[in-house]
């Protein structure tokens, strides 16, 4: 009698854990999915790219790098190779192809918007 009554304990106990072992089981088949109210559809943007500019002393040092010219940064105030918008060139290039105010010119197409090539000791962009 004994041996009936272990038994029915054994397989009560299989019945009890097969009927709340689905539910787990189910829980275990989502690994690996991927849930698209967790997915960021957008990336976010990558950083805007910011030039490097060369410092300077004279105008020949920024020879080789076309379009900039050697003026105070006016961000911390030392002499660098800039891009006429005052910004630094890009993969060694400027975006904005005028030149600034005071920088060195040949003729006035070369000058930002209303200033004009002005030959005194050397030719300047002015105003």
């Amino acid at each position: 009698m004994r041996g009936g009554m272990g038994l029915r304990i054994i397989i009560s106990i299989l019945l009890v854990i097969s009927i709340f072992s689905p539910p787990m089981s189910a829980a275990l088949t989502t690994f690996g999915k991927s849930n698209p109210q967790n997915q960021n559809p957008n990336p976010p943007p990558p950083p805007t790219p910011t030039g490097k500019a060369r410092e300077c002393r004279m105008e020949s040092d920024c020879a080789g790098i076309q379009n900039t010219t050697c003026m105070s940064d006016p961000r911390d105030g030392r002499t660098r190779c800039l891009c006429g918008d005052y910004s630094a060139p890009l993969n060694g290039a400027c975006a904005n192809k005028f030149k600034a105010l005071r920088a060195t010119c040949n003729s006035d197409v070369e000058c930002i918007e209303d200033a004009h090539c002005v030959q005194r000791n050397g030719s300047i962009c002015q105003e």
